[in-house]
């Protein structure tokens, strides 16, 4: 979030749960067709009035839900409307804390792990995971750069698994064949690639979130 204006540009602010936990925001989305008959992903993050500290940063804040609240957020148990308007009150103040984040951090061209780790700053969301998991990921996803393989539907598809999803930029969402049908379909030869920078962090049982730089080589 971007607070007042300093004298040179706005203040970015990292915000995060006092308790260093997940912090799980209200959203609604949607699949529909577009006229040339792809089909989208779309979603949106719904917003409240802020508490006291973020109101001395922005005039809204997103909707932050306790767990007990996302059985019916979720459609998993039965609730009402009024229940479910209900559960777009802001979040408590005291269970939050934020902290000043540099002007970089603020500007979406800068996704990089320097980014990430400001970001994360005190709170240190999840803890670390397994070095040999790590390092098994990171194998998998640098073999996934590897020109040979890139244009083997053979060796993609041992390397995704068959429930594999990918949601682009655009809201289109690819599955396993369309990748590997995309990945065939390039032409001419396959730029060579590197992956760096990898952290990794155990956000729940199960749940590990990769953060890494892939570039292209541009052959001179």
């Amino acid at each position: 979030m971007s607070g007042a204006k300093p004298r040179r540009g706005k203040q970015p602010y990292a915000l995060a749960l006092a308790d260093r936990g997940l912090m799980e925001l209200a959203g609604v989305w949607e699949n529909w067709q577009s006229p040339a008959g792809e089909w989208m992903r779309s979603f949106a993050i719904i917003t409240t009035t802020p508490n006291e500290l973020c109101a001395e940063i922005h005039n809204r804040m997103p909707v932050i839900l306790k767990p007990e609240a996302w059985p019916a957020w979720l459609g998993e148990k039965p609730a009402e409307v009024p229940q479910l308007k209900a559960l777009l009150a802001p979040y408590p103040s005291e269970d939050m804390i934020c902290w000043p984040v540099s002007a970089r951090v603020g500007n979406v061209r800068n996704n990089d792990s320097a980014g990430e780790a400001e970001m994360r700053g005190a709170v240190g969301g999840g803890n670390p995971a397994d070095p040999e998991t790590v390092a098994l990921i990171r194998r998998l996803e640098e073999a996934l750069l590897v020109p040979e393989v890139r244009k083997s539907a053979a060796q993609i598809a041992a390397l995704l698994a068959d429930e594999f999803v990918e949601i682009g930029s655009s809201g289109r969402i690819y599955g396993k064949d369309q990748i590997i049908g995309q990945l065939l379909q390039e032409s001419g030869e396959v730029s060579p690639r590197t992956a760096s920078d990898f952290t990794a962090r155990e956000l729940a049982d199960g749940l590990i979130l990769v953060v890494f730089q892939h570039r292209r080589r541009t052959p001179v």
